[in-house]
């Protein structure tokens, strides 16, 4: 059964019509009365998010009662779980893989529980949610969000200055704060994995990667590459020692957007929720959003500002210096997961954006130069 009362799940964009829109709106409480007449439907995201669908929904309304509170001009409809007319390479090896696709539905409903239970609390500038529902018979999971139209989207590509990067890590910074070291609601996976076991499978996937793009980085990253082998598992091990906390996992410039009506940043794309080390948001936000002459001059600033801004908000002991202890630790967790990345995907079959961000994974020298600048490699 749905875990909603709400009126039944839109699969797809057509579906969202006049009399749902109404239903969906009227069930979260954002129009008690009236109703929609007319829905004008443009889809937006299409070159950023590869699963799913996202749409801007502009409804046209009838009968509203004078002096009634204004109902929202615009919403964005996130339907994660629909399939796109054109999916990308993620999305069609999760329609192969009966166990990937539980794995991005389970992802999907994790960022309903965001929304329902941590955002309206912490935030992390966040838009509001509208209405949401869940079905895990059919697996499929709709959000309607508050429309941050007006704000500019950050981009993953061309990545951002150091003065957002702060801004980003100041708008998670109290959800940092709130769950650190606290047992998490069960639905927030634990990120930590077994150490023998994430050592394999980094293992299987460095193979394909040295076979088929160690040309792609220079030597010593390519040296440190095949010595993680040997030495992943103890990578593993020492962030599993390091405090946790609730994390975003995803945080990159693709799932932030800049200057939003009321608010300086806007993070979004919660599905990679998590329990684990903040350094998991810090270094993957400063190494992975800054060009490297920019990160260099900034990276100490940034990384003295988050550690305070949690000893402010009450997290005892976490200085600095243990913070870039961890983000050290992170980069080689980053390296990782980029080789695991490159060695699942034929380039030759991906286009557009989903091409170049893989081809900038290791190529936009970011990373490598992180790896480098920190001794690792």
């Amino acid at each position: 059964m749905p875990d909603h009362d709400g009126p039944p799940l839109p699969h797809r964009l057509s579906e969202i019509t006049p009399a749902w829109l109404t239903a969906a709106l009227r069930h979260g409480g954002r129009l008690p009365d009236g109703a929609v007449s007319r829905v004008a439907l443009e889809l937006i995201g299409a070159d950023r998010g590869f699963t799913g669908v996202v749409a801007r929904v502009r409804p046209t309304y009838r009968d509203l009662p004078p002096g009634s509170g204004p109902p929202p001009e615009s919403v964005i409809a996130k339907l994660p779980t629909a399939e796109p007319d054109t999916p990308s390479a993620y999305r069609r090896r999760s329609q192969q893989d009966a166990a990937a696709a539980a794995r991005h539905y389970q992802r999907c409903a994790r960022e309903v529980s965001f929304y329902r239970e941590l955002a309206p609390a912490l935030g992390a500038g966040a838009p509001r949610l509208y209405h949401a529902g869940v079905d895990p018979q059919r697996q499929q999971v709709v959000l309607l969000l508050e429309d941050l139209a007006g704000g500019k989207p950050g981009d993953a590509l061309t990545g951002g200055t150091a003065d957002q990067v702060g801004a980003v890590l100041a708008a998670v910074a109290p959800v940092h704060a709130a769950g650190w070291e606290r047992e998490p609601a069960g639905w927030v996976p634990r990120l930590a994995v077994d150490p023998l076991s994430g050592q394999r499978w980094y293992a299987e996937r460095a193979d394909r990667f040295l076979a088929g793009h160690a040309d792609r980085v220079p030597a010593p990253v390519a040296e440190l590459v095949d010595r993680l082998r040997g030495d992943y598992a103890d990578v593993l091990v020492e962030l599993a020692r390091a405090p946790a906390t609730i994390v975003h996992g995803d945080l990159h410039l693709d799932n932030v957007i800049f200057d939003p009506p009321g608010r300086p940043v806007a993070v979004l794309d919660w599905q990679g929720i998590g329990y684990g080390p903040v350094a998991l948001d810090v270094a993957d936000t400063v190494y992975g959003s800054l060009p490297v002459a920019d990160r260099r001059a900034a990276e100490q600033t940034l990384l003295e500002r988050h550690a305070a801004a949690l000893t402010e908000a009450g997290v005892p002991d976490y200085p600095v210096e243990l913070l870039r202890r961890d983000c050290r630790l992170v980069l080689l967790r980053m390296l990782a997961f980029r080789v695991a990345w490159l060695a699942s995907v034929d380039p030759d079959t991906l286009a557009g954006r989903e091409r170049a961000l893989v081809e900038a994974a290791l190529g936009d020298g970011r990373l490598v130069g992180a790896l480098q600048d920190h001794g690792l490699a």
